[in-house]
């Protein structure tokens, strides 16, 4: 006979069976059907789940172990030395980002002075 609970307790119930691979069929789940239906009701204070072991200081552990880094090494050194990779190439990308802006800026004005000076001799060449 199974314990009865009141009805706020939840009731769950599951099947193990196999299916075919690839086999989109649902279980049937009927407990008058099936043997290896069954049918568990747990509740938040059921010894079964291993709840009240606050109580009982016997299950207590110790923090941190032996094999805990000291605290002044870093955590995740991999990590670390990539994020330093990754702004140092972001830095340099900034860096050269500038510098092309600064020639195209340096040619663009190279280039209306060139215009300038065509339009000058074209003007000289026009009143010979």
């Amino acid at each position: 006979m199974k314990p009865s609970y009141p009805s706020s307790y939840m009731t769950w119930e599951c099947r193990v069976g196999s299916t075919l691979r690839g086999s989109n069929k649902p279980i049937k789940a009927s407990s008058e059907k099936d043997p290896e239906l069954e049918q568990v009701s747990l509740t938040f204070k059921d010894p079964r789940l291993g709840t009240n072991r606050e109580s009982d200081p016997s299950h207590a552990k110790p923090y941190g172990s032996a094999k805990r880094k000291p605290k002044g090494s870093p955590e995740h050194p991999r990590r670390e030395d990539t994020n330093k990779r990754t702004s140092q190439e972001r830095y340099i990308r900034e860096i050269e980002r500038k510098q092309a802006l600064t020639e195209k800026q340096e040619l663009k004005a190279a280039l209306a002075n060139s215009l300038k000076k065509e339009a000058e001799v074209n003007d000289q060449l026009s009143q010979l």
